[in-house]
């Protein structure tokens, strides 16, 4: 390796780094994660029970603490030090009410190691609540398209190519898909146990042998994470504000309350997005060079979820004017294109079509419609919604 990229990958390493410790001290200090801090100090607790370090008694004495301790912050009792963060907070209140035995998960698991624990657990956690609110909008998406089976909807950057709903929007449920998978495949990476090596005994009674390629896999998945969040996913459902927009330019959706309230959330969301960063494919924390690069992951990650609550909340709403879709345009100017995508082409001056030529390419679309519903009814199947896919399949296909 030369010299030059020597020093690029030590930087990238060293940017990663940062971003990492940035993520553990943000969720350390903020009391919304207090349930993750206690959920760790009590796994830590059993831990050093089996091996040997505190008695039974002393376990459940530590895990009553800690139960009254998280009663206490759920109620708004517990008295909080500002000049401590809450992992400190929460220790020091346990050894003023459980005494010399809760002393011994700081002095047998160190903080770090500590510390690395409850990131593990926040990946986990964040990980899934965004695959849930994937899986959300792909669900209220395929049932949108199965209530509006056979429409065609305008290509957003070909306005003489429009397109079945259905397999525009089976389109968008594929490319969510993928994201769901490399989000999956990311969480997978990361082992369910703590990253951390117990000896059968330690000279001074303390353990803290962190595996190296425990702590680093972690490091790159949370890294990954961040990248995904803020680069792909973000991208895939914000360019969904942008088709909504141009449906309803066309004037295709019913506007009833639901539409009109949940498309001006994605619309706010999407602009505030676009605050924090310019959207861009080869987006990377760990290129990007910015000091607040943790914050701004925190700012991009909430802002993600209300543009995927919002987005869902549309498609759970929306309806298509059944006349205007339908008319317009003719079904005599079908073309297909490549085998994934038929299009309809709109009538323009001077064209003139072979009946034979248009019949069969009607036939064409409508097999590929058929197709298509198969595809939406097969994949709300295999998710196992609460929607039964057979009441979908007696729909009949209506063109002009």
């Amino acid at each position: 390796m030369r010299e030059g990229d020597d020093k690029c990958e030590k930087a990238l390493q060293q940017c990663a780094r940062e971003f990492v410790d940035g993520i553990i001290k943000f969720i350390s200090s903020e009391k919304e994660y207090y349930k993750l801090i206690i959920i760790v100090c009590k796994e830590n607790t059993n831990m050093i029970k089996e091996l040997g370090f505190i008695s039974c008694y002393n376990r459940d004495d530590i895990l009553s603490g800690l139960e009254s301790i998280e009663d206490d912050i759920a109620k708004g009792r517990f008295e909080w030090r500002e000049n401590k963060d809450v992992r400190s907070n929460i220790v020091e209140a346990l050894v003023q009410r459980v005494g010399e035995p809760a002393r011994k998960l700081d002095a047998t698991i160190s903080q770090y190691v500590q510390k690395l624990t409850i990131l593990r657990l926040w990946f986990h956690d964040s990980v899934d609540t965004i695959v849930n609110q994937i899986e959300q909008l792909q669900v209220e998406l395929v049932l949108l398209a199965l209530r509006n089976w056979g429409f065609v909807v305008p290509l957003l950057f070909r306005r003489t190519d429009w397109i079945l709903l259905g397999e525009f929007i089976f389109s968008k449920v594929e490319l969510l898909e993928k994201d769901v998978s490399q989000l999956r495949s990311c969480k997978n990476e990361i082992d369910s146990t703590l990253l951390v090596t117990f000896p059968l005994c330690s000279a001074d009674g303390y353990l803290d042998r962190l595996s190296n390629d425990g702590s680093h896999l972690l490091q790159n998945a949370v890294v990954n994470f961040g990248n995904m969040v803020i680069g792909d996913i973000a991208i895939d459902i914000s360019s969904l504000k942008q088709e909504i927009s141009y449906w309803i330019s066309f004037r295709f959706l019913a506007l009833n309350d639901g539409v009109r309230e949940s498309f001006s959330f994605l619309k706010k969301h999407v602009s505030d997005l676009s605050m924090f960063t310019t959207i861009q494919r080869d987006f990377s924390f760990t290129c990007y060079g910015l000091q607040d690069t943790c914050q701004r992951f925190f700012a991009v990650y909430i802002i993600v979820q209300q543009i995927l609550k919002a987005a869902t909340d549309f498609a759970k709403h929306a309806s298509f004017d059944n006349k205007k879709v339908q008319s317009f345009p003719s079904i005599g100017y079908i073309k297909t294109g490549s085998s994934d995508i038929h299009t309809v082409k709109l009538n323009l001056p001077n064209q003139v079509s072979d009946k034979d030529q248009i019949a069969k390419a009607t036939q064409d679309f409508r097999s590929r419609s058929d197709e298509v519903m198969k595809s939406l009814l097969d994949w709300l199947a295999k998710h196992q919604t609460k929607e039964n896919p057979l009441k979908f399949s007696q729909f009949e296909f209506e063109v002009c």
